[in-house]
């Protein structure tokens, strides 16, 4: 079994991609071979909405962090925070 190692599944524009669903994704990259998907959040919101997309497929797990780029969140994270979501089954790594 293959692992997708780097993905973002939020951010998937179903339309173009022909799926009807991201369970409809997620059973395609299985077909391929592809059991597991590591999806990698962006920033603070990203990475607890990620949490509640593992919940619902257990072949996602999550990256919880902030990438240095994003712009939109304040310039410090909050420590305590990324410590209670990387406490979490799902999430398998920290760091964008």
């Amino acid at each position: 079994m293959l692992t997708d190692s780097h993905c973002h599944l939020d951010h998937l524009d179903l339309q173009k991609s022909g799926y009807q669903s991201l369970a409809d994704v997620i059973a395609a990259a299985a077909d391929k071979g592809v059991g597991r998907l590591l999806s990698v959040a962006v920033d603070l919101q990203t990475s607890r909405q990620l949490l509640r997309l593992a919940r619902q497929f257990p072949q996602v797990m999550v990256s919880a962090g902030v990438h240095p780029l994003q712009r939109e969140c304040p310039p410090l994270v909050e420590v305590d925070e990324l410590c209670e979501l990387g406490a979490n089954p799902e999430v398998v790594a920290l760091g964008e």
